[in-house]
């Protein structure tokens, strides 16, 4: 959108119904220091030399040219062309919200097939029109049980992802709910518990049967949610073969670029029976009039739709380019694409975690945890030199694991990369 300033007389009437006489008063409860910092710009320059200049300050940002096996919830997957290429049209990267759905019927239809897709991938019945990220997805997903069971109390099986434990640890907060975190589900678990929640994989990788999450919490009539990475499952069976109920995870994998951390983008799935308890909206297919097939917002219950008091999330933002990408990226691959891309990142965690010599009897997608001989953050700049980022330091998650490191492997890792791994580390 074009910056479009405002005239003298517009400032003069703006400054009248104001009250104030000048554009200082408007702001003169910030302090001095902050509004008025001396930011030292230098003269005005050209468009040629600024443009110039922007050049060598990226040149900069070389990590394209680093081997990097950092994951641990952000992942360096191919990016298909066709993703960029839809979504950057011009119908697409300029929609919003789509409230009047005679307007919409092109953005609404991308964000029912994205709902289909994601209760396809996790073969649960309903699916909304997409949430902020893999984190908050989960946190909406601990409310869905809350107001369902009317109980306050949630169990996480550990290890989780030491973000989205903040994340619901802060939220918990303000919300009066009780969430516990633990690696014994079964004695801690009784008719008190709202949610049973667990992620697939877990943070350091490991695949696992979760089925007795899924019957212990059946049992006492709590709700088995699952957090998973979606690309796993196009590989492995899904968590609602073992229970689940609800499953949300971060779709950034799916043709999502890292972006320096974002934007990204959450999923959530459900049984239908939690239809009406779903955040967000849903986006439902019908006829118009002339018989023909039509759009529309079938399921609204965010406050800006309803009285705030009965609203079940005050989402205001269904990230739909977000979900677009990945509506495109799914269309792409296909099933069978998934499985591939799936199944060469787990071979090749399995070799790679042989050439480590690490031993486990662990089921790993595609990332796993190396014991180093030094501090991993030291092991890490140490390999910064030589242009390699070998995984995250697992000391920044808990001081005791100061020498392991968690090493994620995707498709993009050659056998050039993992070669300069294995001689890093010896």
């Amino acid at each position: 959108m074009a910056y479009i300033p405002h005239s003298k007389n517009e400032l003069k009437q703006i400054f009248e119904d104001l009250k104030i006489s000048n554009i200082d008063e408007l702001f003169q409860d910030i302090p001095k220091e902050i509004s008025n910092p001396d930011i030292n710009i230098d003269n005005a320059i050209s468009e040629i030399e600024c443009a110039t200049l922007v050049k060598n300050l990226a040149k900069k940002n070389n990590i394209s040219e680093f081997s990097c096996f950092l994951g641990a919830g952000a992942y360096n997957h191919y990016i298909p062309s066709p993703v960029n290429t839809i979504t950057s049209r011009s119908e697409f990267i300029t929609a919003y919200t789509p409230y009047q759905p005679e307007m919409s019927q092109g953005i609404l239809q991308a964000i029912f097939e994205f709902q289909s897709m994601i209760c396809a991938l996790t073969e649960l019945e309903i699916s909304n029109a997409s949430l902020y990220d893999g984190a908050t997805a989960l946190w909406e997903a601990i409310l869905m049980a809350v107001r369902i069971t009317k109980r306050k109390n949630v169990i996480v099986y550990e290890p989780i992802h030491p973000n989205y434990k903040e994340v619901l640890k802060t939220y918990a907060k303000f919300e009066d709910i009780n969430i516990s975190f633990t690696s014994d589900v079964k004695s801690m678990i009784n008719k008190d518990t709202s949610a049973v929640v667990a992620s697939y994989p877990n943070f350091f990788g490991v695949i696992e049967d979760l089925s007795w999450l899924g019957d212990i919490a059946k049992k006492n009539q709590s709700i088995f949610i699952c957090n998973v990475n979606p690309i796993a499952l196009g590989l492995f069976e899904t968590p609602a073969n073992m229970g689940a109920e609800i499953i949300v995870g971060e779709a950034q994998s799916l043709g999502i670029p890292l972006s320096f951390g974002g934007p990204y983008l959450g999923i959530i799935s459900a049984s239908n029976k939690f239809m009406r308890q779903m955040p967000g909206r849903i986006v439902g297919q019908t006829t118009d009039i002339n018989g023909k097939t039509a759009y529309t917002l079938t399921l609204q219950t965010r406050e800006q739709h309803i009285r705030r008091e009965k609203a079940t999330s005050n989402i205001c933002s269904n990230q739909a380019l977000m979900a677009l990408a990945v509506s495109v990226y799914l269309s792409y691959m296909g099933k069978t694409g998934l499985n591939t891309i799936a199944k060469i990142c787990y071979d090749k965690c399995i070799k790679l975690k042989q050439a480590l010599n690490v031993k486990t009897t662990d089921t790993h997608f595609n990332e796993f945890v190396l014991d180093l001989a030094i501090p991993a953050r030291k092991f890490i700049a140490k390999c910064f030199e030589k242009k390699l980022i070998p995984g995250y330091d697992l000391g920044l998650y808990d001081k005791k694991m100061e020498n392991k490191l968690l090493v994620c492997v995707t498709e993009m890792n050659t056998a050039e990369n993992i070669e300069k791994l294995l001689i890093a580390h010896g």
